[in-house]
């Protein structure tokens, strides 16, 4: 993000199969990574997940 906007939007991968990203390159970039929270060893629902992402956005716009 800069200054409030995505170019390419915003995947928040949480707990899922990241296998079907194999087959793409993700924002055109081949070789680039796809990761997830829990890879990471955060251990969120995707609701968990979506409420602190949403929280983190808008701190982000109304700080």
């Amino acid at each position: 993000m800069k200054h409030g906007c995505t170019y390419h939007g915003l995947a928040f991968n949480v707990d899922m199969d990241l296998a079907p990203f194999a087959a793409i390159n993700p924002c055109g970039y081949a070789g680039m990574a796809v990761t997830q929270c829990r890879d990471l060893g955060v251990l969120l629902s995707p609701s968990q997940a979506g409420h602190l992402l949403a929280c983190r956005l808008l701190d982000a716009i109304y700080s």
